[in-house]
């Protein structure tokens, strides 16, 4: 069964079906009267099915705060499933507890850095829960799953560091926070992934890419960390190879659910003037990691930020939401076709 990539911008929603060697744009039924700015979320299982859930962020063209957590439907209005104790905007978030559970982090509230965290829908109930608090103050960073014991928290906008390089592992059994060396350059609004090392069988790379900088400049800047899987060695930040293009506010990424391949999805271009978002690769063969540009261009989905939710093979399809006869993109040659 394949994963799918639904990308949220305000009131747009597109879905592709993931493939071993290309995407399927699909058709669907899903819809939000919400346009936010900023939020975030996740596909989890709920009552039997996989659930879009989106929380947080800030009603585009407003000062209001969105403190609701609601699923993405064919219904005509949103779904609240659950009210979160903050309205965090700039937050990011994880998928836990075998898939059914939110872990929200951070984030800005009314102009106010957060420490907080809270866990939605555990138990596949609805709620919120007061979680782990965060090292940091931070909006605006990433939150990346190393395994399911585990996950790393990077950069971002921290009180009074607008441009934060700390890094941490939390350790979900213990729940307790270990620093890791700094990231070589500070950065917010940066994206982020966790791969299988191919080379190295029991290592995974955790690659940074892109984000605004304290210079004030928007950068390409790749740096990759190598971690072994039982946590007990720890590399060095290391650049890697940049981007082709640079890449901020608006941009976003994701890993395969098998971790194999980590793809950039441009957003707001900095570099190159274009009214698309352009998609990257990262491949890294034999450790010698380059970017490939696929292509596949998505229509540009960046006003509003973008927000990318992957569902897990393991949980069930969508009922009745996706089209299962989706437009096939061959990511080498670009053409579209029919499976």
């Amino acid at each position: 069964m394949g994963a799918f990539v639904i990308l949220l911008s305000g009131l747009d929603i597109d879905v592709y079906k993931l493939g071993q060697d290309d995407l399927s744009k699909c058709i669907h039924s899903l819809k939000t009267t919400k346009n936010l700015a900023n939020p975030t979320g996740g596909v989890v299982a709920f009552q039997g099915d996989s659930v879009p859930i989106v929380c947080g962020g800030q009603e585009f063209g407003s000062v209001t705060e969105n403190d609701n957590c609601f699923s993405l439907s064919s219904q005509p209005s949103d779904q609240i499933v659950a009210t979160s104790n903050a309205a965090r905007v700039g937050a990011a978030s994880l998928v836990i507890n075998n898939g059914k559970s939110i872990w929200l982090t951070g984030g800005f509230q009314e102009g106010f850095f957060l420490y907080s965290t809270e866990t939605v829908m555990q138990n596949s109930t609805s709620g919120s829960v007061e979680g782990l608090v965060l090292p940091v103050t931070v909006a605006h960073h990433c939150l990346e799953r190393i395994d399911k014991h585990s996950a790393i928290l990077i950069g971002g906008q921290e009180f009074g560091n607008s441009h934060g390089d700390n890094v941490h592992i939390v350790h979900f059994e213990t729940m307790d926070w270990s620093k890791l060396d700094s990231l070589n350059l500070g950065r917010r609004k940066q994206v982020c992934g966790v791969l299988e090392d191919l080379s190295s069988p029991g290592m995974q790379t955790v690659v940074v890419a892109g984000g605004d900088t304290s210079a004030g400049f928007v950068t390409n800047s790749v740096e990759l960390l190598n971690l072994n899987k039982d946590l007990n060695s720890f590399g060095t930040w290391n650049l890697g190879p940049d981007l082709p293009e640079s890449i901020g506010d608006g941009a976003a990424s994701f890993t395969t659910p098998d971790q194999q391949k980590f793809l950039v999805i441009s957003g707001r271009s900095f570099t190159v003037f274009s009214n698309v978002n352009n998609v990257y690769e990262l491949q890294c063969p034999d450790s010698q990691c380059q970017w490939k540009k696929l292509a596949l261009e998505m229509k540009s989905l960046a006003a509003n930020g973008l927000t990318v939710m992957v569902t897990a093979p393991n949980l069930v399809e969508f009922s009745g939401q996706v089209n299962t006869e989706c437009q096939i993109f061959d990511v080498n040659r670009g053409k579209p076709h029919r499976k």
